[in-house]
């Protein structure tokens, strides 16, 4: 399972830059989250993080350990945009 996000700078000064990435998760706990409603009544998943063509280039990089927690599950990641 994986999460998309988008960052974006000041689009109305005159340079703006633009990130699109995404962040993955263990194997472990998307399969506990796939479990649950409302994603169980859509069956087996059927994208895994080793047959994601995205995460082999470099998604080990952009996974996010996550904790439970009473809600669910937290996690933090820190995304660092160097801009020249």
């Amino acid at each position: 399972m994986h999460l998309h996000f988008k960052i974006r700078t000041n689009p109305s000064s005159e340079v703006s830059h633009e990130l699109t990435s995404q962040l993955y998760f263990d194997e472990a706990i998307t399969d506990q989250v796939h479990a649950e409603p409302p994603y169980a009544q859509k069956g087996r998943r059927d994208t895994t993080n080793s047959s994601d063509g995205i995460f082999s280039r470099g998604g080990n990089d952009l996974m996010v350990a996550l904790s439970k927690d009473t809600e669910g599950y937290s996690g933090t990641y820190k995304v660092t945009m160097l801009m020249t």
